[in-house]
């Protein structure tokens, strides 16, 4: 009877008792909720700054209202989320105390800085949160904070339109040492089909025709793909941050990994995006746009005035390293090299046999174990593996240190010159006489630029606009809408390094002298050969193909050789003298005569002075001072 008393007890009051201790737990729970969002409301959490950055908040244009810069729904847990900074911030407390899961689709597992930020700021108990087992964000960090963060730049790359201006990208230092290529890696960039077409890239990067979003590697792939492949030195900046702000990037980062931005190349790009990260952690004014302009040195400019790095560092690509060790050599260590490495298999292999143990033999070797893993990234043929196959055996037979080779001098991107500049000066011109000239130029850096900090003996510009006015009359010479030149010049003259110049330029001017009004879309296109003068300078000869029309005549095509010969006169000095003939596809005989001379006076990467005379159909100069912001 006894024991029928207590089982009825068990089956009828201990239901009811945990049913009684979860309703007060829910009402306790619901109590906190609503007492958090009372507390985050009296403190205007809605309007502070780090929300708005964690949730990328902007106000709309000519507009009080929000909109974030993220596309995914998936990003919020409000459905007006993008639209909506304040319910969002009520949702997410709301979230963050949810106990119908406690895996990875925990607020708290996907939202880790949103989290952080609610916890600190609500001074919310973390005891009274659910336990939750955040599996992937665990594996991805290894459990543990990074040692260091580093920010780093890849140099720019004339093969890709997207990395013209070179590119940023975070590396969370978890290894030390040999293991660093274990670490991972934050990219930012457009998402693309492989291989698109360069010219419908560039136009729907223009036009916004891309999303874009953060993706992580290991750096083993990023480093491969820079270095090897692509031939891009690397500019590593470890980042000055305490634990607190490792934590917090380290947590922003997982969350925005694969959401979608709108992707703009000369806006919202990876400088812009990945200098909005680091605004989440620095108090800086990261972020810079120029008028519509922000370029990747703009972030390294940033974090070089604040001094938000320790200690920064090149790390070699597989060119540089080629150059490198090639310039230990005397001319006839070179000449071993060309004629060897011109050898077929057979004479190749016997050639190296032929090297003796003595320093001068293994520096050739060592050169050309450098040449060889130069070429391997552009095709691992079967002659190749041989060569190389041959060099390791016989240098691994020879018991001495590797060559050390020549430090090549470059120069990292935050000491490179400012993108846009801004010119005023005077000009005569021998038909509508002499007045002012204006120039704007927005990015990014032409041939009579000093090489620091950037892609060496080339030019890209946008947007550069040119403006005349005199008493009889006022008109825009010129806007280059794009202007690239890769001169790919050669520094050890060996075969598959450096290659033909090339050339695309798209531009609208005057169509002629008697109609300024006329305005011709220029569009040209060329190849060349370009000849290293050695520290004097160099000498380029291009053919280009050039079509030129306007609204009011047909189409007319252009054939276009020319040369320019660019010399550096001194330190501060550099000129260039050019000649080009314009022959008309239909007629032969009907040619155009153009040359001139630039010469720059660059005593400050801050201003400089151009001289400019040009000599076609009339005579034209032109002088102005330059100033870069």
């Amino acid at each position: 009877m006894q024991a029928k008393f207590y089982l009825l007890i068990f089956k009828n009051l201990v239901p009811r008792l945990f049913l009684g201790l979860f309703l007060l737990s829910s009402i306790s729970y619901s109590f906190d909720k609503a007492s958090f969002v009372k507390k985050a409301d009296s403190l205007n959490l809605v309007q502070d700054a780090m929300w708005l950055k964690l949730l990328r908040y902007k106000k709309r244009t000519f507009s009080s209202k929000y909109k974030s810069a993220v596309r995914n729904q998936d990003f919020f847990v409000h459905q007006n989320g993008r639209f909506d900074p304040k319910n969002e911030l009520i949702s997410s407390i709301d979230k963050i105390f949810d106990r119908k899961v406690i895996d990875d689709t925990h607020f708290l597992c996907r939202f880790k800085a949103r989290s952080k930020f609610l916890i600190n700021n609500l001074k919310i108990d973390k005891n009274k949160l659910p336990k939750v087992n955040c599996k992937n964000f665990d594996f991805w960090t290894k459990g543990r904070l990074p040692v260091s963060i580093s920010l780093i730049f890849a140099t720019g790359y004339f093969s890709n339109p997207a990395s013209y201006y070179g590119h940023p990208f975070l590396k969370f230092n978890f290894q030390k040492g040999k293991s660093d290529l274990l670490n991972e890696t934050l990219n930012y960039g457009a998402i693309t089909p492989q291989n698109p077409n360069p010219l419908v890239y560039i136009f729907k990067g223009l036009l916004g025709g891309y999303d874009a979003g953060f993706s992580t590697a290991k750096f083993y792939y990023t480093h491969h793909g820079y270095i090897e492949n692509e031939h891009r030195d690397l500019w590593e900046y470890k980042l000055k941050l305490n634990d607190d702000q490792k934590e917090t990037l380290l947590f922003h980062a997982w969350e925005l990994l694969g959401q979608k931005f709108p992707y703009f190349f000369l806006a919202d790009n990876c400088g812009y995006r990945i200098s909005e990260l680091l605004e989440v952690i620095y108090p800086h004014k990261i972020t810079s746009k120029i008028f519509v302009y922000s370029v990747p040195h703009d972030l390294f400019y940033a974090v070089n005035k604040f001094k938000l790095y320790s200690s920064f560092k090149r790390v070699d690509s597989s060119e540089t390293r080629l150059v490198s060790m090639f310039k230990t050599l005397d001319s006839k260590e070179r000449k071993v090299i060309k004629d060897i490495s011109k050898k077929k298999i057979k004479n190749f292999e016997e050639s190296i046999k032929n090297l003796d143990d003595s320093e001068s033999s293994i520096k050739i070797m060592d050169a050309l174990v450098s040449y060889y893993s130069f070429l391997q990234t552009k095709g691992d043929n079967k002659d190749l593996k041989e060569r190389r196959k041959v060099l390791f055996i016989k240098r691994g037979s020879i018991d001495a240190p590797k060559t050390n080779g020549k430090e090549i001098k470059s120069f990292p991107p935050h000491e490179a010159q400012n993108p846009t500049s801004t010119s005023v000066g005077y000009f005569y011109n021998e038909v509508y006489d002499s007045g002012v000239y204006v120039r704007i130029r927005p990015a990014y850096y032409d041939l009579l630029s000093p090489v620091l900090g950037r892609y060496s003996k080339s030019e890209l510009k946008m947007l550069d606009m040119h403006f005349k006015f005199s008493p009889k009359k006022s008109w825009i010479s010129k806007i280059d809408l794009l202007s690239v030149i890769n001169l790919n010049t050669s520094k050890t003259n060996l075969k598959g390094e450096g290659g033909f110049s090339w050339k695309v330029r798209a531009s609208l001017e005057p169509k002629a002298k008697e109609c300024l009004s006329c305005v011709s879309f220029n569009l040209e296109s060329g190849i060349g050969k370009t000849f290293e003068l050695g520290e004097w300078g160099l000498l380029n000869f291009f053919l280009d193909g050039l079509g030129k029309s306007n609204v009011f005549n047909n189409e007319y095509l252009y054939l276009k050789p020319h040369s320019f010969l660019l010399l550096n006169i001194s330190k501060f000095i550099r000129t260039r003298l050019y000649f080009e003939r314009e022959y008309s596809i239909r007629n032969f005989n009907n040619y155009q005569d153009i040359y001139g001379v630039d010469l720059r006076f660059s005593p400050s990467l801050r201003w400089d002075m151009t001289l400019n005379a040009r000599k076609s159909d009339y005579e034209e100069l032109s002088i102005f001072f330059s100033k870069y912001w």
